[in-house]
């Protein structure tokens, strides 16, 4: 357990860095990237926040879509809800409910409540 809490203040060190480093203009991609390749997985979806709103890079749907999927594999329910919504819209992806379903519900069994909403409102549409 003090090796875990010791990796997660290291990480949350690295997060607060890479919001000082954000209003500062400096490379948050690079920032976001080495941890996300590290096993950060909010890390992970933060780049892929950038690539999906283009900032700071050019808008890419499909290597956002690609790390919201890293991340949410690596067990970040936000992500999983991420993924589930751009299915779920068509924002930048063929519209499937079914995988949007999918990703709502490894949200909801992640213990996201989120993911549990959007679950049920898809599986109510069908």
């Amino acid at each position: 357990i003090e090796k875990q809490m010791r990796y997660w203040n290291c990480y949350q060190l690295w997060l607060s860095w890479c919001f000082i480093c954000q209003r500062k203009g400096c490379n948050t991609r690079l920032l976001y990237s080495k941890a996300c390749n590290l096993g950060y997985n909010l890390s992970c979806g933060a780049l892929g926040d950038l690539y999906k709103e283009g900032k700071g890079v050019r808008q890419n749907y499909k290597k956002a879509i690609e790390l919201y999927t890293k991340a949410c594999d690596m067990k970040s329910s936000i992500d999983c809800i991420d993924l589930g919504n751009l299915y779920s819209s068509g924002h930048g992806i063929r519209q499937d409910n079914k995988i949007a379903k999918e990703y709502f519900g490894k949200a909801c069994d992640l213990g996201d409540q989120r993911g549990c909403d959007g679950y049920k409102i898809l599986n109510e549409q069908v």
